[in-house]
C-alpha cells in the first residue's frame, strides 16, 4: 500500500476554508502546531506549543501572544520552489520534510497540522462593504456573519479563491469605527471587509507538499501579512505601516491600519535576481555570487568603497588588472534592489499609503539584511524606514530571530489571532443586507473610512 502523499497515491481533497479553520481549532486544542515557510532559498519549520487558556481575546485583537511559544526549529536549503511557487513536488517535499523532522526532534513534539506562508498566487486585494438588519435587541455573532455574507465576493472568474477575508471596520446605525459591535444595541450593522484572493492552485500545491510531509493544512497566510504581524510595533499596527518582505524569489507587501491588514501584494522579484546580476557582472557561478553578495555586498555605494578591493577565495576576475572594489559590487547590486523598492512603492501608493496617519516602512526577509538596505529604502520612500525582526514570539532561538525568519515566526501570531474566522462561520446568505463592492483600488476606501 502506498503511503499517504506518495506519487502513486490519490491526492487528498483540498480542505475548504471552513475545514482549515476546524483543523486549526483542533490543533490549538491539541496544543501543538507546525509553522512552515516554504521559500525559494530555504524551508523553515517552527514547532509551536499553544496554551489555549491564554488565547483570551487574541482572536479579536492583538492579545494572546503569551499563548504561543516556540519549542523547536528546523531549517533546510529549499528545493522545488521558484518565485515563491512550488514547481517540483518531490523536491519541495524533501526540503520541507527535512526541516519538519529537525524541528520535531528539537522539540520532542509531533505535529499533525501546519499553518504555512504563501508568496505566490498573484494576490489581489478588494474592499467590500455589507449591511444587514440586527435581528434582536443587540448585535450577536449571527448578525456579524450575516453582515459579512452580505458582501458579494469579487467576480474574478474561475481559479481564484479567498485567502483572507478580514473585517476591518464595523458600523452600527451608520456610526463608524465600532471595534467590536457584539452586545451593542442598534438596527443596522455594517462592515468594511478586506478580501485577499489568490490563484487556487498556489494554496492547493502547498497543501499537497504538506500532506506528503505528513502534515495537514490548517491555514495559510500571505507572507507579508505574517511578517507584519511578527515585526510591527503596536503604534505601527495602529497608525499605519507597510511591511515589505524581501524574499529570495518574491517580494511581498502588506499594509496595516488600525491593527488590520488592509492591502497585500507580491512582486516576482527577489534576492535571487540580485544574485543573478552579480553572476553576470563578475562571471561567477550562482553559489559564489550569492556568497559574495551576502558577505561583501551593499545596496548603496559607501564612502571610500571605490578604494576598497575585494579579495575572495574564488576568482572574481580583474578590473584593469586589479581585483574589483566594493563600489563595483554595489553598482551591480543597487539597480535591481532599487527597482524592487520602486515597484513596491508604486503598489503601495495605488493602495492609499499616502493617506495613512503614519507612513512607516518596515523591511523584513533575507534581503533586508543587505548592507545599506535602510538607506536605499529611505531614498525611495522618503519616510521612516527600519529593519523588522520578530517581536512578541516566546522561545524563538537566537539564530531564528532575524528578519529572514519574520514570516514563519509571524504565523504563531496569526494562528492565535484568527482575524478572519468570521468569514468561515455558517452564513445564511445576504438576507436583509446589500453588498456594495468598491473597485479601482483601496485608496478611496482608506481615505473615506479612516
Amino acid at each position: 500500500m502506498a503511503r499517504p502523499g506518495a506519487p502513486n497515491a490519490a491526492p487528498p481533497p483540498f480542505a475548504s476554508s471552513a475545514a482549515q479553520r476546524a483543523a486549526l481549532d483542533a490543533a490549538l486544542e491539541r496544543g501543538v502546531l507546525a509553522l512552515v515557510d516554504i521559500g525559494t532559498a530555504k524551508a523553515t519549520c517552527l514547532i509551536c506549543r499553544i496554551d489555549r487558556n491564554q488565547i483570551g481575546e487574541g482572536a479579536a485583537g492583538l492579545g494572546g501572544f503569551g499563548a504561543a511559544r516556540i519549542v523547536g526549529a528546523g531549517v533546510n536549503r529549499a528545493r522545488g520552489v521558484r518565485l515563491g511557487a512550488v514547481v517540483d513536488m518531490e523536491e519541495a517535499e524533501r526540503a520541507v520534510r527535512a526541516a519538519v523532522d529537525q524541528a520535531q526532534r528539537d522539540s520532542g513534539e509531533k505535529a499533525t497540522h501546519a499553518v504555512v506562508t504563501l508568496s505566490a498566487g498573484y494576490p489581489r486585494s478588494h474592499a467590500l462593504t455589507g449591511e444587514t438588519a440586527v435581528e434582536k435587541e443587540s448585535v450577536s455573532e449571527r448578525d456579524l456573519s450575516r453582515a459579512v455574507a452580505a458582501c458579494r465576493p469579487p467576480s474574478e472568474g474561475d481559479g481564484r479563491e479567498i485567502l483572507h477575508a478580514i473585517p476591518v471596520n464595523w458600523s452600527l446605525d451608520a456610526e463608524p469605527r465600532v471595534r467590536d459591535p457584539r452586545g451593542f444595541a442598534g438596527r443596522r450593522l455594517g462592515v468594511d471587509l478586506h478580501v485577499l484572493t489568490v490563484a487556487e492552485g498556489a494554496v492547493r500545491n502547498l497543501a499537497l507538499v504538506l500532506r506528503r510531509a505528513d502534515l495537514a493544512l490548517a491555514g495559510a497566510a500571505a507572507t507579508g501579512y505574517a511578517s507584519g504581524l511578527a515585526c510591527l510595533a503596536e503604534e505601527e499596527l495602529e497608525d499605519g505601516a507597510a511591511c515589505i518582505d524581501l524574499g529570495a524569489g518574491a517580494t511581498t507587501i502588506a499594509l496595516f491600519l488600525r491593527r488590520h491588514l488592509v492591502f497585500a501584494d507580491a512582486l516576482r522579484f527577489g534576492g535571487e535576481h540580485i544574485t543573478q546580476d552579480v553572476m553576470r557582472a563578475f562571471g561567477l557561478a550562482f553559489p559564489d555570487a550569492e556568497r559574495l553578495k551576502v558577505l561583501e555586498g551593499a545596496a548603496v555605494v559607501g564612502e571610500g568603497a571605490g578604494r576598497q578591493r575585494i579579495e575572495a577565495a574564488f576568482d572574481l576576475g580583474r578590473f584593469n588588472g586589479q581585483p574589483p572594489t566594493r563600489a563595483d559590487l554595489a553598482t551591480a547590486i543597487r539597480p535591481r534592489f532599487e527597482e524592487t523598492l520602486v515597484l513596491a512603492r508604486d503598489r503601495l501608493e495605488q493602495a492609499g499609503f499616502a493617506f495613512l496617519p503614519s507612513r512607516r516602512v518596515v523591511l523584513t526577509g533575507g534581503g533586508a539584511q543587505l548592507k545599506g538596505a535602510v538607506e536605499a529604502a529611505r531614498a525611495v520612500f522618503g519616510s521612516q524606514v527600519r529593519i523588522g525582526r520578530p517581536l512578541r514570539i516566546g522561545g524563538l532561538p537566537p539564530q531564528f530571530s532575524g528578519p529572514a525568519f519574520a514570516a514563519v515566526a509571524g504565523l504563531a501570531t496569526y494562528a492565535v489571532r484568527a482575524p478572519d474566522a468570521v468569514w468561515s462561520a455558517p452564513r445564511d446568505g445576504a438576507k436583509g443586507g446589500a453588498a456594495a463592492p468598491r473597485w479601482g483600488g483601496l485608496f478611496r476606501w482608506l481615505k473615506d473610512t479612516w
